[in-house]
Parts: C-alpha cells; sequence; structure tokens
C-alpha cells in the first residue's frame, strides 16, 4: 500500500519495463480507436461495392428492358403488317393482342377490342360455331395446330390456331389466325371446271 501511495510502483515499471500503467492503458485506448476505424472502413467499403454493383445491375436491367420494348415494338409493326386477321386469346377466350386487319374488319380500335370476349363480337362468333369451343381446347391441352375451313355470308375463310407457350413452356395462349380464301377457292373451282371441260372434250374428241 505504501509502495502504490508514493507512485514507487510506476518507478519500478519505468525504471524495469520502460513504460508505465497511464501509458498502457493509452495504448490500448489507442488499439480499440484503430480498430473501430478499421471496421468502419471496411463496412464503408463493402457498402460501396454493393452500391456500385446494384448501380450495375440496376444500368443493365434498363438496357435489357429497352431493348425488350424495342423488340416488342417491332414484333407488333410485323404483326400489324399482316393482311390476315390476328389475336390473341388466352383460355378464356379473353383477346389479349390483335392486328391492325383484325379492327379494319370488326371496325373498332384496338382499345375496344383486347381485353373482350372473342364470342362479344359478332362478327367473329361464326368462327366459334359447332364444336370449335372443343377444338379450341383441345389446342392447350394436346399442343396440336388446328385449321378449318368456314363459310360466313358468301365468303370462305380458313381459320389456323397456333398454340404459345410461355417460358415454363406451358401453352398459356393461342394464336388466331383468319384468312379470306374466297377468291382463291373460286378460282380453284373454275380451274376444276376447266379441267373437267377438257377432259370431256378429250374423250368426245
Amino acid at each position: 500500500y505504501n509502495l502504490q501511495s508514493k507512485n514507487i510502483l510506476g518507478n519500478i515499471q519505468r525504471e524495469w519495463f520502460g513504460i508505465s500503467l497511464p501509458l498502457e492503458r493509452e495504448n490500448i485506448s489507442d488499439r480499440i480507436a484503430l480498430i473501430i476505424i478499421i471496421i468502419f472502413i471496411s463496412i464503408s467499403l463493402v457498402l460501396y461495392y454493393f452500391y456500385l454493383s446494384n448501380k450495375t445491375l440496376f444500368r443493365e436491367l434498363e438496357e435489357r428492358m429497352e431493348e425488350l420494348n424495342i423488340s416488342r415494338n417491332e414484333l407488333q409493326i410485323t404483326f400489324d403488317s399482316l393482311t390476315h386477321l390476328m389475336a390473341v386469346v388466352d383460355q378464356d377466350f379473353i383477346i389479349l393482342n390483335t392486328n391492325a386487319a383484325m379492327c379494319r374488319y370488326l371496325e373498332r380500335s384496338k382499345g375496344d377490342i383486347v381485353g373482350r370476349y372473342f364470342t362479344r363480337f359478332m362478327e367473329l362468333r361464326p368462327f366459334l360455331a359447332q364444336d370449335m369451343h372443343a377444338k379450341f381446347k383441345k389446342v392447350f391441352e394436346d399442343d396440336q395446330i388446328l385449321q378449318q375451313e368456314i363459310s360466313y355470308k358468301g365468303k370462305v375463310f380458313e381459320m389456323n390456331i397456333f398454340p404459345i407457350k410461355d417460358y415454363k413452356e406451358k401453352i398459356s395462349k393461342i394464336l388466331i389466325m383468319i384468312k379470306d380464301v374466297t377468291q382463291i377457292r373460286m378460282n380453284e373451282r373454275e380451274l376444276l371446271q376447266k379441267n373437267k371441260m377438257a377432259a370431256i372434250g378429250q374423250l368426245a374428241a
């Protein structure tokens, strides 16, 4: 007790070890401060790395979205340039997309067509007449292309149904493509009639 009260213990430490207790405490405080600084810098670097990574990822995502929009626009332009009546419908026969030719045929804007049932339009009902509902369902179930010829108001239409798969390879919608083949069928009948007449003429000769 007397040694400590006279600071003799501190003098002995300085003589033998070259340090004193206050100096040792000071060094410990410096080390703790240094460790805290290192931890803070490390956390800052990690956060900055994540910031840069997310910024790069966000930029790449924006680029991919822009490319996707461009591709979608190009596809829609191609879709609209075709003269066939075309519509994409889901399993409930709700129209998801259509082309300009279909809009002209129905004399409606695209906004008035998309989102409505295929049979909502009188002009399209003949294409779902008789057993066509069951055949449409079969396209969804069996992944088969369907082709059907339909006569309506003195015209002949050729209808093709194509299944459309999503990224899970599941058929979620179908493409209905309708083509007016009236003139083609008339030409075929005329040609057939001419061939018959020619054959009859050869037999008569």
